[in-house]
């Protein structure tokens, strides 16, 4: 399962006097079995979860160039 997970950015978000923006980072998240299968069946879009686990830093090649991406590999997953 590979949901893509956003964390909202806060107050920090300011650029040189204008309002807020928002901005998002998204974090892909694995998880496998049971757990995969009870989120495929109650996650969509903007459904809120928090996700116990480790980070793993991913490294591929795409279009020749080598890029990494950062992952959380869940332990437990919680519906809120």
């Amino acid at each position: 399962l590979w949901p893509d997970m956003k964390r909202p950015q806060g107050a920090n978000n300011r650029e040189r006097g204008s309002a807020m923006r928002a901005e998002a980072d998204f974090f892909r998240i694995k998880a496998w079995n049971s757990q995969a299968e009870a989120a495929g069946e109650h996650l969509g879009k903007g459904r809120r979860i928090a996700v116990e686990g480790s980070l793993r830093q991913d490294v591929y090649e795409k279009d020749g160039e080598e890029r990494k991406a950062v992952s959380v590999v869940a332990k437990r997953l919680e519906y809120l």
